[in-house]
């Protein structure tokens, strides 16, 4: 699936994965940060959001009719988790209605629809999506 050079674990092809992710300059505690996400006036959640930063591997597993992609693996940066969705920042822009395969950890794999994407530098997108039944 994810091949390095060998047999390496889940964890360690996700990191031989490169990635063009430039995060934003003002972003320098990202992979600090912890804790819960505060609500925002007129928050739609249901779910608390948490923090959680990590590398991890994304692939598309249905996109848009009209848009071509490859079912190639890409490294991506983990940005928060709720009990209905994820959040990560990506380097290239994902539309709503694709759906995603995400996988973290030999114990973390999910499956989810582009519910927003918002570019927030140069190639630096937050992308949120929707966990799906598997």
């Amino acid at each position: 699936m994810l091949d390095c050079n060998g047999e390496p674990s889940l964890t360690e092809a996700i990191a031989c994965l490169a990635t063009d992710i430039e995060l934003p300059a003002s972003w320098e505690d990202f992979f600090t940060e912890s804790g819960v996400l505060p609500t925002q006036p007129n928050d739609r959640r249901q779910f608390a959001r948490h923090r959680f930063r990590t590398a991890a591997a994304m692939r598309h597993v249905d996109t848009l009719p009209n848009l071509q992609r490859s079912g190639q693996w890409y490294k991506v940066y983990a940005k928060d988790v709720s009990r209905a969705g994820f959040s990560f920042v990506h380097s290239e822009q994902l539309f709503p209605g694709e759906s995603i395969e995400l996988v973290i950890d030999e114990s973390h794999r999910y499956l989810g629809r582009v519910r927003r994407c918002r570019k927030v530098g140069p190639s630096c997108y937050v992308v949120g999506i929707q966990f799906c039944a598997d």
